[in-house]
């Protein structure tokens, strides 16, 4: 959930010198975790039955909540975490993740 993340984020900036967090771009073609190319676009409840068909059913459920740049700053944000910076690992003309350092 986005309060998990943001509990997350805030216990990592609390406890770490120098921190970094990456997290799967939600807008690349492939979802990474399962390496299904574009049905993490599907509503959720497609999206699941998918993954329970093709063998995938560990990424089901509440597994995964994927994040876009803008909600993975505002969950950055959220958690009170300042003066990070976020890089981009790209495939061609497209961002795979996000790798955010404070």
């Amino acid at each position: 959930s986005e309060d998990a993340m943001i509990g997350f984020l805030g216990e990592i900036d609390r406890v770490g010198k120098r921190c970094f967090v990456t997290t799967p771009n939600r807008w690349f073609p492939i979802e990474p975790h399962t390496k299904l190319p574009l049905v993490h676009f599907l509503p959720k409840p497609i999206f699941d039955k998918i993954l329970m068909r093709v063998g995938r059913s560990w990424a089901a459920g509440g597994y995964m909540d994927l994040l876009g740049e803008r909600r993975f700053r505002r969950v950055l944000d959220k958690a009170g975490v300042e003066d990070y910076t976020i890089h981009k690992n790209r495939l061609g003309p497209f961002t795979m993740d996000f790798v955010a350092t404070f």
